[in-house]
């Protein structure tokens, strides 16, 4: 059973998101990898009025990356993604655009 201030903790980490991503001037965030919280994800680019993608997009620039807690991005090796939208062994994105899961989640 979740305590409710567990509960409103990661309600204060959605939001936080949501708003920090949206504040930078993304209008889409992209998870990276398979996650088990990607409902917390999409909940929090529905409320803050981003687009969320699992793909990758066709136009990147105003696009976040958000990496899940599985994924481990790999900056030595050119882009390519699989069909599932990871990118395995691929140059990621600047760091101004891009963050990791957990750090939102896990304050």
């Amino acid at each position: 059973m979740r305590s409710s201030s567990r509960w409103a903790q990661q309600e204060g980490s959605r939001r936080e998101l949501g708003e920090d991503v949206k504040r930078r001037g993304f209008e889409s965030l992209l998870l990276v990898g398979k996650s088990n919280l990607d409902f917390v994800v999409e909940y929090a680019c529905t409320k803050h009025g981003l687009d969320y993608l699992t793909r990758d997009p066709v136009e990147e620039d105003s696009v976040f990356y958000l990496y899940s807690e599985d994924y481990i991005p790999d900056t030595e090796a050119p882009a390519a993604a699989d069909s599932g939208g990871q990118r395995h062994g691929a140059a990621e994105p600047s760091a101004d655009n891009r963050g990791f899961l957990q750090d939102f989640l896990v304050g």
